[in-house]
Parts: C-alpha cells; structure tokens; sequence
C-alpha cells in the first residue's frame, strides 16, 4: 500500500494554491473581502490556510476561481514556468522577515523589466 504525504511543504500543489490564494488576497484587498466574495467561506477558514494549517481542496480552488473571475484552472498556477519557479523558490524561504524581502525585490524587479512601476 502507497503512503500518503501529509507534509504540506513537500506537495507542491499546496505551495502553488497558497501563492494564488496571496495574490487573490491583495487583488481584492485582503482576506475579509475575497472571503466576502465566496458568500459561505468565514475569512478565519482563508487565514489558516494562509498559516498553512489547512489546505485549499479542488473544490474551495474551483469556489475562488468562480467568485473571482479567474478561468479554471488558475488557483493550480496559471503562472508562466520561469514564475512558478521562482515563486516556489521565494515561498521555501523559512525566515519570514527575509521570504518578505526576497518577494519585494523580486515583484520590484519584475515591474522594472517590463516598464512600470511597482504598485
């Protein structure tokens, strides 16, 4: 019989959607108004996910999906294959503080290869 892996860091399926769960949560402007959205999801159950505590199902993926507009799909990384990399390799970073900064110079310099200028 197969073992099943329960640790959330080693399932990449799980770092992807909580990657897409962040970018959601800033698009709508924070975890309240996207929970908002989706009607029946408390913004409680959204920041567990968030501490990765819980995991985002097929189902909550598709709900997000649908409540934002996004095409189906999207919550498993509609992200071009250099950014998922990149962005699994920023999300690995234990330290907080330096995970933050990592993903601030990365988005800045994102913004400054294509001409504009960092929101």
């Amino acid at each position: 019989m197969e073992e099943i892996d329960t640790n959330v860091a080693e399932r990449p399926i799980r770092r992807i959607r909580r990657l897409m769960l962040e970018r959601l949560i800033e698009e709508f402007g924070g975890v309240k108004p996207l929970a908002d959205l989706l009607g029946k999801t408390p913004d409680n159950h959204l920041t567990t996910i968030r501490k990765g505590r819980r995991n985002i199902g097929d189902d909550l993926a598709t709900a997000l999906e649908a409540a934002t507009g996004k095409p189906h799909g999207w919550m498993d990384g509609a992200l071009s294959d250099q950014a998922l990399e990149i962005a699994l390799k920023l999300d690995s970073i234990a330290d907080p503080a330096e995970r933050e900064v990592a993903m601030a110079l990365a988005y800045t310099a994102a913004f400054r290869r294509h001409g504009q200028a960092p929101r």
